[in-house]
């Protein structure tokens, strides 16, 4: 079929076929005029394969834009929905898990498992020339096993202002009550304005 541009009315020649099966949006190329084109016929006739070939520098082929909207309509609800669904399991983990025992195991293997009544217990601080030593224990004050949490710490200026963070990684390990793990820690290189050092237990909210 032949197009006509509604601007400068330049002519081209078109498969109907490619404005199947509801239209498409078509640039001129000439005056870069863009417009909304209807196939005439409404019955879509396939035609034989052919191999694509690229569009030739110059060409006076019309280009013709593919409507992306509707990709992105599909992915944006199942993006949400995800986001709902994992915001959902992580801010009710507690009651998922008393309800449910033994899906503690899915939340340990993502490493979001419960971090309620366990603390930390005999920390001690000591600030050395070039670093900082931290030591203490880990202490399972539910009534059962838990697994050895990630511990967070962070060093503040003096207006609370963070300057650095470090992680203590979570070890394949689980405390049964009452039990108490030992925690070891040796900070290099704190900024010269550190004032505050905080360590906690840390959780899915906290570690990013």
């Amino acid at each position: 079929m032949i197009l006509a541009c509604e601007k400068c009315t330049t002519r081209y020649l078109v498969n109907e076929n490619s404005l199947l099966p509801d239209g498409k949006n078509v640039k001129c190329v000439k005056c870069g005029y863009i417009w909304f084109q209807r196939a005439i016929t409404k019955q879509y006739i396939p035609e034989k394969p052919v191999e694509i070939q690229p569009i030739p520098k110059n060409s006076s082929l019309p280009v013709i834009i593919e409507d992306s909207i509707s990709v992105w309509l599909k992915i944006l609800p199942a993006f949400f929905a995800c986001m709902i669904f994992i915001t959902s399991i992580t801010l009710f983990r507690d009651n998922i898990i008393k309800t449910i025992p033994s899906s503690h195991i899915i939340y340990d293997t993502f490493n979001i498992s419960t971090t309620a009544n366990l603390k930390l217990d005999n920390v001690s601080v000591v600030k050395n020339k070039d670093f900082v030593n931290i030591n203490g224990f880990i202490v399972n004050n539910s009534n059962e096993k838990r697994k050895v949490p990630t511990i967070l710490i962070t060093v503040s200026d003096e207006n609370g202002k963070k300057l650095m963070s470090s992680l203590m990684k979570s070890p394949q390990h689980y405390l049964g009550v009452n039990e108490k793990y030992p925690i070891h820690k040796r900070l290099f290189n704190l900024p010269k304005n550190s004032y505050y050092l905080t360590i906690d237990v840390a959780d899915l909210f906290n570690t990013f």
